[in-house]
C-alpha cells in the first residue's frame, strides 16, 4: 500500500506556471496561411468555424499536422472551442501524438472538463510525466483531491519517473490533506532524486509549516541554496502562527538583511507577534526603510496596518511624500494629523509639510488653507500666517477656513494687529459673513482683551449659531465682565438656545459668588 502523500495550501503559495501552456515542437507559421486564421481566430467574440474551412478530413482535402493542431489549441478560450478542436484531432491523426493529447488535457481542465480530460487522459497510448502532471494538477485545482491521489499511486505504479514539478503538485496534495507521513516521504524522494530547486524548496518548506513542524520547515529552509520573498513570508508567517514572536522578528531582520523587501503578509505577520513597544519600533524602522527607497506603497501599507504610531512614524512617511512629490497625498495626511492633533517635535513634520507644499506645482486655496490650519493647531502659528501672506502674495483668495485658521493662530499669539488685518480682508469678501469666521474673530479679539470689538462683531453678525454664542460669552468671563457674561446667557436662552452645563459651570467658575439676575425686564437683558 502506498504510504506517500503531498501538500497543497489552502492559500495558493506555490504554484508552477500552468500546465496548459500549449506543448509542442517548435512552430514556425511566419507566413502559413493558418497563422493568420489563428490571429483572426483571437479576435473574434465567438470561436468560428471560418477558422477550419481550409482542414477537412484526409479524403476530403489534405491531412492535417499535429503542429497546426497544436496552434489550433492555443487559440481556444472556452470549452466549446476545445471539442471542436479535438473531433479535428480524432478525423486528421491517423496516429495518436502524446503532447497534442496532453493539450488537450491541459485545455479541459482549465476549462473545468474533467470528464471530457480523463477521457482522452484514459485513451492515451503513451503518457509521459506531463500527462500525468496535467491530471493530477487539474484534479487539485478543482478540488478532487481523493482523484489527485488515486492518479498519483497509478503514476507510482506505471514507473513513470516524477520530475520537479509533479513534486511541487504532489506536495501541494499532501498539504491539503494535512498528510504529513506522505509529505514527508516525498521530501525524501525530492532529496534522493536531486529535484530540487527554488519553487520545490518552497513547497517543501510550506508543507512543513502547515503540518505545524516548525523545526523541519527551518531544516529545509536553511537548507534552501536560494530563497525568495515567498518562503521568507512561509517562516515568518509560520512562526507567528506558532507563537515564537522572538524566532518571527528574528527571521524578518535576517530577511531585511539580505536584502530581500518584505510584503505585507510578512509585516503584519511580525508585528502581530512584537509587544506594543516592538511593534511601534519595528513598524516605524520599517516605514522609514520603504520612504526612503521610494517604496511608498509598502510604506504607507505598514502604515496604514501599525496600531499606534509616533511623531517619527508620521515624519518618515510624510518625508517619504515629500521626495516622490506626492503633494497631495502629504497635505492630507497633514489634515489627518491636524485632526488627530499629532504634535511635531523640533518642527520636522512641518518644515517636510511646508517643503511638499513648495513643490507642488498647483497650489490651491485647498492645499495653502490645510498647511495654514495644520500648522495653527500643530502650534506653528508665525509660520500658520506667514503662508497666509504666501498665499494672498500669489493671488489666491483664501477661504472661509483659511480666514478662521489664521484667526486662530492670531488669538494664540495675541497679536491683535495681524487680526485686525485680517480682519479688514475678510470685511472686504464674502467670507466675512459666514458664521464660523464671526466666531473666530470674536475669540480672537476676546482673547486679546479687546472685549468691546468682539461683541461689535458678535452684534453684527447676520445669524449666529452655538458657537457665536458661547464664545462671547466665554470671552465676557475670561476677561472678568461676568455680568455681561450672565446677561448674555439670558438673551441666548431668550432667543432659543440652550444654555449647557458645561458653559454654565465655565462662567460660574470664572465669575465666582455673583448673583444671578433673572429679571426678564433686566434693561441690558433687553438690548438687540
Amino acid at each position: 500500500m502506498l504510504s506517500l502523500t503531498v501538500i497543497s495550501p489552502q492559500l495558493t503559495l506555490f504554484q508552477w506556471p500552468s500546465f496548459s501552456t500549449i506543448q509542442s515542437p517548435s512552430l514556425h507559421y511566419s507566413t502559413s496561411k493558418i497563422e493568420s486564421k489563428l490571429r483572426n481566430a483571437k479576435n473574434q467574440p465567438q470561436f468560428s468555424y471560418a477558422v477550419f474551412e481550409d482542414i477537412s478530413p484526409p479524403s476530403v482535402s489534405r491531412s492535417v499536422g499535429s503542429d497546426e493542431l497544436a496552434a489550433l489549441l492555443q487559440s481556444c478560450t472556452n470549452g466549446r472551442q476545445v471539442r471542436i478542436v479535438h473531433a479535428i484531432v480524432l478525423k486528421c491523426l491517423k496516429n495518436r501524438v502524446t503532447y497534442v493529447e496532453n493539450n488537450l488535457i491541459s485545455l479541459y481542465m482549465r476549462f473545468g472538463k474533467l470528464a471530457e480530460a480523463r477521457m482522452v487522459f484514459d485513451k492515451m497510448a503513451e503518457r509521459n510525466v506531463v500527462s500525468w502532471t496535467a491530471m493530477i494538477n487539474g484534479c487539485l485545482k478543482l478540488g478532487f483531491d481523493d482523484e489527485a491521489l488515486r492518479l498519483f499511486r497509478d503514476l507510482i505504479s506505471s514507473g513513470v519517473q516524477v520530475n520537479a514539478k509533479m513534486s511541487v503538485c504532489v506536495m501541494n496534495l499532501c498539504n491539503r490533506r494535512a498528510d504529513f507521513e506522505l509529505g514527508r516521504q516525498i521530501h525524501g524522494c525530492i532529496l534522493k532524486a536531486n529535484l530540487r530547486n527554488l519553487i520545490v524548496d518552497s513547497a517543501v518548506v510550506y508543507f512543513y509549516t502547515q503540518c505545524g513542524e516548525l523545526s523541519k520547515a527551518f531544516g529545509a529552509f536553511h537548507g534552501m541554496a536560494e530563497k525568495d520573498v515567498v518562503c521568507w513570508t512561509a517562516m515568518i508567517t509560520a512562526c507567528s502562527q506558532q507563537g515564537y514572536g522572538e524566532e518571527a522578528f528574528s527571521v524578518f531582520s535576517r530577511m531585511l538583511s539580505d536584502g530581500f523587501w518584505p510584503n505585507e503578509f510578512a509585516v503584519c505577520s511580525v508585528l502581530k507577534t512584537c509587544g506594543e513597544q516592538k511593534a511601534l519600533r519595528s513598524g516605524t524602522s520599517l516605514v522609514d526603510m520603504y520612504a526612503k527607497c521610494g517604496e511608498i506603497l509598502d510604506a504607507k501599507i505598514v502604515f496604514d496596518g501599525m496600531s499606534s504610531r509616533n511623531t517619527v512614524t508620521w515624519t518618515s512617511i510624510l518625508a517619504g511624500y515629500s521626495r516622490k512629490g506626492l503633494g497631495e497625498d502629504a497635505i492630507s495626511l497633514f489634515k489627518v494629523m491636524k485632526r488627530w492633533n499629532i504634535i511635531a517635535n523640533n518642527l520636522t513634520i512641518y518644515d517636510i509639510a511646508s517643503k511638499v507644499l513648495q513643490q507642488m506645482p498647483l497650489r490651491d486655496v485647498v492645499s495653502w488653507t490645510a498647511m495654514i490650519s495644520g500648522s495653527a493647531s500643530l502650534g506653528h502659528e508665525f509660520e500658520a500666517l506667514d503662508f497666509l501672506k504666501e498665499m494672498m502674495e500669489e493671488g489666491v483668495e483664501p477661504n472661509s477656513f483659511t480666514y478662521s485658521s489664521a484667526l486662530k493662530a492670531c488669538a494664540n499669539l495675541g497679536a491683535v494687529t495681524k487680526g485686525k488685518l485680517i480682519h479688514s480682508f475678510a470685511n472686504k469678501t464674502p467670507a466675512f459673513s459666514n458664521v464660523f469666521v464671526g466666531s473666530a474673530l470674536i475669540h480672537m479679539y476676546a482673547k486679546c482683551g479687546f472685549v468691546s470689538e468682539s461683541f461689535r462683531v458678535f452684534d453684527s453678525m447676520p445669524e449666529r449659531n452655538l458657537v457665536s454664542w458661547k464664545t462671547m460669552i466665554m470671552g465676557y468671563a475670561r476677561n472678568g465682565l461676568c455680568q455681561e457674561a450672565l446677561q448674555l446667557l439670558y438673551r441666548m436662552e431668550a432667543e432659543g438656545f440652550e444654555v449647557d452645563d458645561y458653559i454654565l459651570a465655565t462662567v460660574l467658575g470664572a465669575c465666582g459668588d455673583i448673583e444671578l439676575d433673572e429679571d426678564p425686564s433686566s434693561e441690558i437683558l433687553l438690548v438687540t
